[in-house]
């Protein structure tokens, strides 16, 4: 538990670095282009957000973002997805992977509580039967 903890803090403190270096225009060799910035910031907020929670899938995810930049800006989204839609798409995208569709499944059997589409938050049975 120790060496996780402490391989979270160097994944979290290395994300900071980075993300503070990339910022800087004297650190890059050259310029950083706005998608990839786009990317940085998505990836440092992902972390703050797994650091706190302590949960290393979304630090894992952070990292994942993190290290492949790319010229893929973030895309501005109409409406929010469902879980179900996100976790199908995940599925889809991990091409029967046992250890990707355990995950997916996972998080669908936890999923018990969260925000809902159309602004509501709902806690175990108040999900069920809301037409979301």
């Amino acid at each position: 538990m120790k060496r996780f903890a402490t391989g979270l803090s160097v994944l979290v403190f290395g994300l900071t670095l980075s993300t503070a270096q990339a910022a800087e225009p004297a650190a890059a060799a050259a310029p950083i282009s706005p998608a990839a910035v786009e990317q940085i910031v998505l990836a440092q907020k992902l972390a703050a957000i797994g650091a706190a929670r302590k949960d290393p899938l979304l630090l894992l995810a952070a990292a994942q973002l993190r290290g492949s930049l790319d010229e893929t800006p973030v895309p501005a989204t109409e409406k929010f997805d469902s879980l179900d839609e996100i976790l199908n798409s995940a599925r889809e995208y991990g091409q029967g992977r046992e250890d990707i569709l355990a995950i997916a499944d996972d998080i669908a059997a936890g999923s018990s509580r969260g925000w809902q589409p159309g602004g509501s938050y709902c806690f175990g049975s108040s999900c069920s039967g809301s037409g979301f």
